[in-house]
């Protein structure tokens, strides 16, 4: 699915370490405020560089599991407001590799349920092939909300703790 949708959902597949990430991001004492909170740019280099350690020694051993040959490039968390019906729209994410020589994944764990109603990521499938675009931080990318396509245009994707969705960066998706 991961090649041909742009994501794929992996049941049950690391719940320890959910539990590990969501006690190491409470202990941080970060006020989250009302807001939707980016880890990477909302702290200072030494936080985000004690931050990224952390992730990664608490994601090594699934991220062994899952990928062969694999190197991490941006270990951070995002923190949506609970019971905010706010759209995160669909999106593309900045790439930090070069897409022409390397394959590219997000890795994204939930610290709780989610779904279509309670900060579920949704995403549309195969969205990733529809143009050979350049995704970067500098550069314009569009962001559609879901009102705006067909419903049936969008996987609406829920997880239980210890789910992880594992996507391409270039496919459109939101929460």
């Amino acid at each position: 699915d991961f090649e041909s949708k742009g994501h794929v959902l992996i049941k049950s597949c690391c719940t320890d370490e959910t539990i590990s990430l969501i006690n190491f991001i409470n202990s941080l004492q970060i006020n989250f405020g009302k807001d939707f909170y980016y880890s990477l740019l909302s702290n200072s280099y030494s936080t985000n560089c004690h931050i990224a350690k952390n992730i990664e020694t608490i994601l090594s051993s699934i991220n062994k599991k899952l990928f062969l040959n694999y190197k991490n490039r941006n270990e951070s968390f995002l923190v949506k407001t609970a019971n905010d019906n706010n759209e995160l729209f669909l999106h593309q994410d900045w790439c930090y590799t070069d897409v022409n020589h390397f394959e590219t994944a997000t890795f994204w764990l939930p610290l709780t349920n989610t779904n279509g109603s309670k900060g579920g990521l949704f995403a549309v499938p195969r969205s990733h092939k529809f143009f050979d675009n350049y995704i970067s931080g500098n550069i314009f990318t569009s962001r559609i909300a879901t009102s705006e396509l067909p419903a049936d245009c969008v996987d609406y994707l829920e997880t239980e703790l210890g789910d992880v969705i594992v996507f391409n960066p270039a496919i459109f998706h939101g929460s």
